[in-house]
């Protein structure tokens, strides 16, 4: 029995002004979104990635900055493969 559909809190808070705030302050960046995030902020994202496929596409990427669309736990580990890019939330 499924009494209502769920979601996470993180990702519902993420909102698509949020985004276009980061991307103005960091217009090189790339903006990697959870698919968890609202349709919303998933449409002014530039990548769908689980938090794997973010970890693996920073660190083969030339990109040098980032902005992050999900839990702030992620952002250690980014930072720690990958040293010499920026990622923001």
């Amino acid at each position: 029995m499924v009494l209502w559909p769920g979601y996470c809190t993180t990702h519902v808070f993420i909102t698509e002004d949020d985004v276009k705030k980061a991307r103005a302050a960091h217009p090189e960046a790339i903006v990697m979104a959870h698919p968890e995030c609202t349709e919303p902020v998933k449409a002014v994202s530039d990548k769908l990635f689980s938090t794997g496929q973010m970890l693996k596409f920073a660190k083969q990427s030339d990109v040098k900055s980032f902005i992050i669309a999900t839990e702030t736990g992620i952002i250690h580990s980014l930072k720690k493969e990958n040293p010499g890019k920026s990622f923001t939330l």
